[in-house]
């Protein structure tokens, strides 16, 4: 019974509880790690949770990445820039930092854990 009740909070923990996609939102100008390719760990970059879609725009000498609201058009932009679009999964302007391959197998192995001991 406590294996179930354990099974029950590690998928709560799994799911968000907000509407809309999260987005990594940092500038390359002034942190490099945003810039390509992206280094989640010196990037400086803020999760932005609940949006439509995330953003990353490629500007000749910089990157930025950030999300958005209602609609996203890519291609060209101002000062030579190129708009990149993105609202499949979380956090798709940077890199994925919790996959559902994770999940899977983290659901995998508790519910063999949790047979395993009965």
């Amino acid at each position: 019974m406590i294996c179930y009740i354990f099974v029950s909070l590690c998928l709560f923990t799994f799911f968000s509880t907000t509407d809309g996609i999260n987005c990594v939102s940092c500038v390359g100008w002034s942190n490099s790690g945003c810039n390509d390719p992206f280094d989640e760990a010196t990037s400086g970059d803020l999760p932005v949770p609940g949006n439509t879609y995330c953003l990353k725009v490629v500007y000749p000498s910089y990157v930025e990445r950030m999300a958005g609201g209602r609609t996203c058009t890519p291609g060209g932009g101002p000062g030579g820039s190129t708009r990149y679009c993105c609202s499949d999964q979380d956090y798709c302007n940077g890199i994925i930092r919790f996959g559902a391959s994770t999940i899977v197998v983290s659901l995998l192995l508790i519910i063999v854990l949790c047979v395993s001991s009965n």
